[in-house]
Formats: C-alpha cells, sequence, structure tokens
C-alpha cells in the first residue's frame, strides 16, 4: 500500500493537473491534521473499549480513502479539495491507529520474540515497499506509453486499497487479548 499508494499521490495530483502548490499541500495539510487525530486515539479506544476494533476501522477507513482518487483517475478529474480530504482521511486514519497498534501488537508478541518478529516483520514490510515502489513505476510509464497516465493511477490506487483491505482482513483474524491480560503482561 505505502509503495504503491502514498508514494505516488503527489505525482498524481501533478498528473491530473492540479498544480504544484496543491502537491505541495499534499505533503504537509494531510499529516498536519493526521498528527491531530493521533492525539484523539487513546480517547477513542478508552471509549470503544477495544484497540482492536480501533485499528480494524482505521486499517478500513485508510484502504476506502483511495476510492476517490481511483474514481477521479478514472474519470480524468477530481477537485483539489477532494484530493485533500482522502489524503487527510489516509493519513489520519494512520496516525491514529499507530498508538492502539503498537499497543495492541506489543502484548499479541510475547517479549522473549518480540525482537525478532519485528525484524523480520520490518525486512518483509520494506521489501514490499521497495517491490511496489518499482511496480507503480512500471504501471505508469507502461500505462502512460498507452493509455495516458491517469489508468495508471487507477491502477496503482486499486492495489494499494486492496492490499489495505487485504490488511484488515488479516488483522480481524487477530485476537485482543482481555484488559486484564495488558495488566499482567505490562507487569
Amino acid at each position: 500500500m505505502v509503495g504503491l499508494g502514498e508514494t505516488y499521490l503527489p505525482a498524481f495530483v501533478l498528473a491530473i493537473g492540479l498544480g504544484e502548490v496543491v502537491a505541495g499541500l499534499m505533503a504537509t495539510v494531510p499529516m498536519l491534521l493526521g498528527s491531530v487525530l493521533q492525539m484523539i486515539s487513546p480517547i477513542v479506544v478508552k471509549r470503544s473499549g477495544s484497540r482492536r476494533r480501533w485499528v480494524i476501522i482505521c486499517a478500513t477507513t485508510q484502504a476506502l480513502s483511495f476510492l476517490p482518487l481511483i474514481l477521479g483517475a478514472w474519470l480524468g478529474y477530481i477537485p483539489g479539495w477532494a484530493v485533500l480530504v482522502a489524503a487527510t482521511l489516509y493519513w489520519g486514519a494512520a496516525m491514529a491507529a499507530a498508538p492502539a497498534w503498537n499497543t495492541w501488537m506489543s502484548h499479541l508478541v510475547p517479549p522473549r520474540l518480540r525482537a525478532g518478529f519485528f525484524a523480520r516483520r520490518t525486512r518483509f514490510a520494506q521489501t514490499f515497499v521497495m517491490l511496489g515502489l518499482i511496480a507503480g513505476g512500471y504501471i505508469l510509464h507502461q500505462t502512460k506509453l498507452q493509455d495516458g497516465p491517469l489508468l495508471g493511477f487507477a491502477i496503482v490506487f486499486s492495489i494499494a486499497c486492496l492490499a489495505r483491505l487485504l490488511s484488515s482482513v488479516f488483522l480481524i483474524k487477530q485476537v485482543e487479548p482481555a484488559a486484564e491480560d495488558f495488566i499482567e503482561r505490562s507487569a
């Protein structure tokens, strides 16, 4: 999702003709607003009573934030405000999920396995980010030569959306330790 989605968002803004100012705003405004959402994440988790539920909602929201971008690429037009809203939802959901995900995973993975597990996970994730970057560049290049670059963005964003939805499915299959288990493991 990262290699195919967020990486190519400023290029999409330029390709669709929204200009350099909107492309620059894409790199700043969504992350600023996303960081505000991150600050309310603990409140939402406490009220909902489930880190798992919050992470799944955020991951699914992040996936769905690609839909207006896919539609805009397909139609050849999307207003600048719509791209900003989609990007803000994307970054907001990512940042809002992070505290809950970190806490949830630290209680799912036993301490003696954590270092090795997260090292392997990071290598695996970074490999797929790199593959996503390469695949995205290849898709955009090929579609530019044949049908125009916007079709390539529709394809790239669709794959990113599906990848994040798949991630949501895997998150749904995970368990959430009871609150008592969080306390016992922390002690």
